[in-house]
């Protein structure tokens, strides 16, 4: 068994190489690739009335056609526009939990406000 593993290794060192580099890439890049997602969507409320952006779907779609467009040649190959669509929806909840938390922190801190 073991000297399978080996042998494979062996003959197919370079893709195991570029693979394990692209995943470190991968983690690497996730935090600048939400970074860009989340102002997509600030960018998308803020041009809603310029570009008839009318309900949230829309606004939605908007975020995804021009975030993927964005994205690598290589790591299209490797994300779908559906997993991406999955990826825009999570970072969008992340940020309304985040807005709501602050609002329950702020509400606590002065409650007469």
């Amino acid at each position: 068994m073991m000297n399978t593993v080996l042998i494979f290794a062996q003959q197919w060192w370079g893709l195991l190489l570029l693979t394990m580099v692209l995943v470190g890439y991968l983690f690497y890049d996730y935090e600048a690739a939400k970074k860009k997602i989340a102002v997509l969507i600030f960018v998308a409320e803020e041009q809603a009335r310029e570009k008839c952006l009318r309900s949230g779907q829309e606004k939605f779609e908007w975020v995804v056609k021009n975030g993927y467009n964005y994205l690598p040649i290589w790591l299209k190959l490797i994300i779908s526009e559906e997993a991406f669509k999955v990826l825009v929806q999570s970072i969008f909840d992340n940020m309304v939990k985040w807005a709501e938390n602050q609002r329950l922190r702020d509400s606590f801190k002065n409650p007469y406000a």
